[in-house]
């Protein structure tokens, strides 16, 4: 399981890729990554997917990147800690 889990609230989202362009792991200098194993964010079809998201280390530069406030990060790990 994934230390830190993206969350896109769809409602908000309008698929700008704001998000995608933001991400240090989908971009290498300015070029996101066409490679699906290598990305975490994408736009397909006009719609913003959270894949691989193992390769997350919850920098949350999609978050601050996101004009309509529709990425968010979950800490599953942290929650579950908190549990025990």
């Amino acid at each position: 399981m994934a230390t830190y889990q993206i969350a896109i609230i769809e409602k908000k989202c309008n698929g700008c890729g704001d998000c995608t362009i933001a991400c240090p792991v989908n971009t290498s200098g300015r070029i996101i990554s066409e490679k699906e194993e290598e990305v975490i964010l994408r736009i397909k079809n006009g719609k913003l997917e959270a894949i691989n998201q193992d390769l997350c280390d919850g920098c949350g530069m999609c978050i601050e990147a996101c004009p309509r406030h529709a990425v968010k990060i979950d800490f599953p790990c942290q929650s579950s800690a908190k549990k025990a």
